[in-house]
């Protein structure tokens, strides 16, 4: 089962003392990296059996190819991703404002952004990292 994960986490800017702030995943078990992958095979498979009635040559070619390629590659990939980063939330050290951070699926600490309120340069990092 896919489990939500939070990483206490310290919120640095240029200048000032650090925050504190949790970094939040979801961690995959090996069911759900099968599920998922499957999922990914099966989606591009379908999409490659559906470009096959295309009446356009060239876009019939490539794009059947192409989906029945990205099947498996796009599986392989998904089963060996074991969490996937949700966002991170705190206090920005610049303006003192509560911030939750879009981050990428594929993110992983240490991370540098800016701040969503001030627009200002921080840096995300564990907590068993010294500040």
């Amino acid at each position: 089962m896919a489990t939500i994960e939070q990483q206490d986490i310290w919120i640095k800017g240029n200048e000032g003392a650090p925050c504190e702030g949790v970094f939040s995943s979801t961690a995959y078990d090996r069911h759900d990296r099968l599920a998922r992958a499957a999922k990914a095979w099966g989606i591009s498979w379908a999409l490659s059996a559906l470009s096959l009635i295309t009446f356009i040559p060239i876009v019939h070619v490539l794009a059947a190819v192409g989906f029945f390629i990205a099947g498996p590659v796009t599986a392989y990939s998904r089963y060996r991703t074991l969490s996937t980063a949700n966002n991170a939330t705190g206090t920005c050290p610049t303006c003192q404002q509560a911030i939750t951070i879009a981050v990428q699926a594929a993110d992983k600490l240490p991370l540098w952004t800016y701040c969503p309120s001030c627009s200002a340069p921080i840096h995300l990092f564990s907590k068993s990292r010294e500040v």
